[in-house]
């Protein structure tokens, strides 16, 4: 973790023990969601997910039901290619029904919402 996310993770769980939430840090996508088998197309889906991860996921202390996923968007978000894995991680989160929620930081501790 960098300094900018665990600093941020710190206050998230602070937030997150407020709401009765618990923070897991680091999810793989593949561990949130699940590619339908029964489709042709099950390896070429799980491939795109399985090596991405989102930087926290929220979820309920007592059901674990996922209730927010948070990412953490430094400068390294603005690159092209950056951008497009966002959008894509965007979009299949959208598919799921899950919204993210980008958290944009410039590197010096300063955070704001988008």
């Amino acid at each position: 973790m960098t300094k900018p996310e665990l600093k941020f993770f710190i206050k998230l769980q602070e937030y997150a023990e407020e709401q009765s939430l618990l923070v897991f840090p680091k999810v793989r996508l593949a561990d949130i969601l699940k590619p339908d088998e029964r489709q042709n197309r099950w390896q070429a889906a799980f491939n795109k997910i399985k090596s991405k991860h989102v930087d926290f996921v929220l979820c309920d202390k007592t059901t674990l039901e996922i209730k927010y996923i948070v990412e953490l968007d430094d400068k390294s978000h603005e690159r092209p290619d950056r951008k497009e894995r966002d959008a894509f991680v965007d979009s299949i989160m959208a598919q799921c029904k899950y919204e993210i929620i980008h958290v944009k930081t410039d590197n010096t501790s300063d955070f704001s919402m988008s």
